[in-house]
């Protein structure tokens, strides 16, 4: 059974959306970082494991690219297509 997500969690998660809606694309650890206020990137990071596990985020890049986390809609749908996260495929 996943927990809820906790208020710093939520925060994120909409700092997230938010930047994605506005940007176009998902921030960089260091733009979350800057943006909800926080000195450490292990902080943020360990926020986002969370989010991960919770359904909240979707890793996306990795190996060759840094790696960028998708922010995903309460009913698991992508921010900016509306398809489920079983569907997003990593490019």
């Amino acid at each position: 059974m996943v927990r809820k997500p906790t208020e710093n969690q939520l925060m994120m998660h909409k700092f997230f959306l938010d930047f994605c809606r506005e940007k176009q694309v998902p921030p960089t650890v260091r733009e979350v970082m800057v943006g909800i206020g926080v000195n450490s990137t292990n902080g943020v990071v360990e926020v986002i494991k969370a989010l991960l596990h919770k359904g909240l985020l979707k890793e996306i890049g990795g190996e060759c690219t840094s790696r960028k986390y998708l922010p995903l809609l309460p009913g698991g749908e992508c921010v900016f297509c509306g398809a489920k996260h079983e569907e997003i495929v990593d490019e």
